[in-house]
């Protein structure tokens, strides 16, 4: 019995591990691009990238932001309406062009483009709001907002996880 516990042991091992040499990210695959990544419950998978000019297909960052000619791309998303000649990459999932701010492909709403800061890979300002994610967090105090080590921020006011709001 404990030869075939073993066994199986050994048989997952070999699986686990001939997975773990595969990249995630963008790439060529053929005359085009797809995005890898990779799930718990499907491990990897392929995501054809829609609509890409793969002869000007540039990769600004592997894990998520890339650009054509015509588009720009997170992941394998378009990001709408951005503007590829003025489309920048500010941090590991933020990226601006000339009017609007991004996460991954959502816009930032009401982001100041000029004023914007990065303080974490979740947490944002401009010189009117702080950010979580792409969302506005309304009750927070721009002046004294701060990033904990743990994930968490707090104000003068408030303290706050993710979105959410508690009294400190």
């Amino acid at each position: 019995m404990r030869y075939l516990a073993n066994w199986w042991l050994g048989i997952l091992l070999v699986i686990f591990l001939a997975g773990c040499g595969r990249a995630i990210g963008y790439q060529r695959k053929g005359d085009s691009f797809v995005f890898v990544d990779w799930g718990m419950e499907l491990g990897y998978q392929e995501h054809p990238i829609q609509g890409i000019d793969p002869k000007t297909f540039q990769v600004l960052t592997s894990n998520g932001f890339a650009r054509d000619k015509q588009r720009a791309y997170s992941t394998w998303f378009q990001i709408p309406g951005a503007d590829v000649s003025s489309f920048v990459v500010i941090s590991k999932f933020y990226a601006k062009d000339s009017t609007r701010v991004y996460f991954g492909h959502y816009v930032v709403e009401q982001a100041d483009v000029n004023s914007f800061v990065v303080l974490s890979d979740t947490y944002a300002r401009d010189s009117r709001r702080v950010y979580y994610l792409y969302r506005v967090i309304e009750q927070a105090d721009i002046s004294s907002f701060v990033v904990l080590s743990d994930g968490r921020a707090k104000d003068k006011n408030r303290c706050y996880l993710a979105e959410h709001v508690f009294r400190c």
